[in-house]
């Protein structure tokens, strides 16, 4: 009876960044939104499982859990190099454009 209070006190607690990805229009807000209910889902996963007494679940749970933020992280990289290369292309001449040894260095340097 316990488990279960706990599980309607998730869903209750995974509406808070739902909204907050529908209202906001800044993509590192909605990633951050998304990273939350990423990792309350896969929580909420691993409480059934222990419920259910059953392994499996908590195996798909543990999974969704380290791969999921894993490919948010990668996500989150991918957009920073191409709002760095937005803004060199709309004249950045800043310590972050692609020319100078800062921007290239933050970067990687892997620009082509």
């Amino acid at each position: 009876m316990v488990m279960n209070g706990l599980l309607v006190l998730m869903i209750v607690a995974l509406l808070i960044p739902i909204y907050e990805a529908c209202q906001d229009e800044d993509i590192w807000q909605k990633m951050l939104a998304f990273a939350s209910i990423s990792t309350k889902t896969s929580m909420m996963i691993l409480v059934v499982s222990v419920i259910r007494d059953d392994w499996m679940i908590g195996l798909v749970g543990v999974l969704i859990l380290s791969l999921g933020n894993a490919s948010l992280m990668l996500l989150a990289h991918i957009l920073k190099r191409l709002t760095v290369k937005r803004l060199n292309v709309n004249g950045g001449s800043g310590p972050n454009s692609l020319g100078t040894a800062a921007g290239m260095a933050e970067t990687g340097g892997l620009e082509r």
